[in-house]
């Protein structure tokens, strides 16, 4: 990866210095914006052949006339890539993503002592919520289920 922004930046500079004889370049513009939307193409695996043009509709996106149209276009590219990378992984995050086993369930439900799902409500304005727990008659704890 590292490699890859190295040859971006240098790139980009070639760019910059290509088409100004005078020696003036814009650096926020020319530099900073394509850079980091380089460089997010390349970990959404994004190929050469799209890959200017999601810049393009990413930076359109972030200042242009035609940011509707670019969003579009940008959310049809990602569909594309997603239906891609679940076919055909490669070395980037949507497939890391895609083979990642979870080790915490997360969308399980709060249990308590005996297994009884605890109900939840939330405070008038506060945070966390209250656990609404009846008394575990099985449990010689004192625990509340």
């Amino acid at each position: 990866m590292e490699r890859a922004i190295l040859r971006y930046c240098d790139d980009l500079i070639d760019v910059i210095t290509e088409g100004t004889p005078v020696g003036l370049a814009d650096l926020s513009a020319q530099y900073g914006r394509p850079l980091p939307l380089l460089v997010a193409g390349r970990l959404f695996g994004i190929g050469i052949d799209r890959g200017d043009d999601m810049v393009m509709d990413l930076w359109r996106m972030l200042d242009g006339p035609d940011s509707a149209g670019a969003f579009q276009r940008l959310h049809r590219t990602f569909l594309e890539l997603v239906t891609a990378k679940r076919r055909m992984p490669g070395e980037d995050v949507p497939s890391y993503l895609f083979a990642a086993k979870p080790t915490t369930p997360y969308a399980a439900p709060a249990r308590t002592c005996h297994g009884a799902r605890a109900r939840t409500d939330a405070r008038a304005g506060g945070w966390p919520p209250r656990s609404r727990r009846s008394p575990c008659a099985g449990c010689s704890s004192g625990s509340r289920r």
